[in-house]
């Protein structure tokens, strides 16, 4: 069961690399990206944009992009909906549910979404699997 809370986050400059990916290179795709742009510093957690459905038959666009304070990109300030990830529940299509329930709050509670949802990467090597799915709301 994925629980959903409401967080106001402020502005965060970030850079990316943008891919078409069906789920079988997905995590491969984060993980090689997310490695060849921390080379250039982090100030933050890395994180993954869903512009589109990625599945077996359909291909992103998957945007992976780290936090920076001299980034080419922003996230506006706002209002997220937000549902932690933990062991067991990052694997598709299990990470599905995230998503899902992000949308149940939404409908609920007769909000609508601003943009594409993002996967935070919270945990280091090694340590458990920790994970968001935040999604930014209209004011």
């Amino acid at each position: 069961m994925f629980e959903v809370e409401l967080r106001d986050e402020p502005a965060q400059r970030y850079v990316s690399r943008t891919s078409n990916v069906k789920v079988d290179a997905l995590s491969q795709f984060i993980s090689e990206t997310i490695g060849e742009l921390v080379a250039g510093g982090i100030d933050g957690a890395p994180f993954a944009i869903f512009h589109g459905p990625v599945n077996e038959t359909d291909e992103g666009p998957v945007e992976v992009g780290v936090p920076r304070v001299d980034g080419d990109r922003e996230f506006a300030a706002g209002e997220y909906a937000c549902a932690a990830v933990g062991e067991g529940q990052t694997k598709f299509p299990e990470i599905l549910g995230a998503y899902d329930a992000i949308a149940r709050w939404a409908k609920e509670h007769g909000r609508e979404f601003a943009g594409s949802p993002r996967e935070i990467y919270l945990s280091a090597p090694g340590e458990p699997t920790r994970w968001e799915v935040v999604w930014a709301l209209r004011q």
